[in-house]
């Protein structure tokens, strides 16, 4: 007989199933993380505020001001 093996079937089975189910339950933890990680991404970024038109021109009216205050 060799030392480590469980002889009840039991234990023998639940040293197969333990491991495989705490890496299916790993996977499907990281998968849950990851997806909701990046749906929190998409709502970060669609609530962010777009410029206006009037900001844009400002904007663009400030850099050419400095553009040219370099030449």
């Amino acid at each position: 007989q060799v030392v480590g093996i469980p002889q009840d079937p039991v234990l023998r089975a639940l040293t197969v199933i333990v491991p495989v189910l705490s890496a299916l339950l790993a996977i499907a933890l990281g998968i849950f993380t990851f997806t909701r990680f990046g749906q929190h991404q998409q709502l970060s970024m669609a609530r962010e505020q777009q410029p206006t038109d009037d900001e844009e021109e400002q904007y663009r009216q400030r850099l050419e001001e400095d553009l040219l205050a370099k030449r």
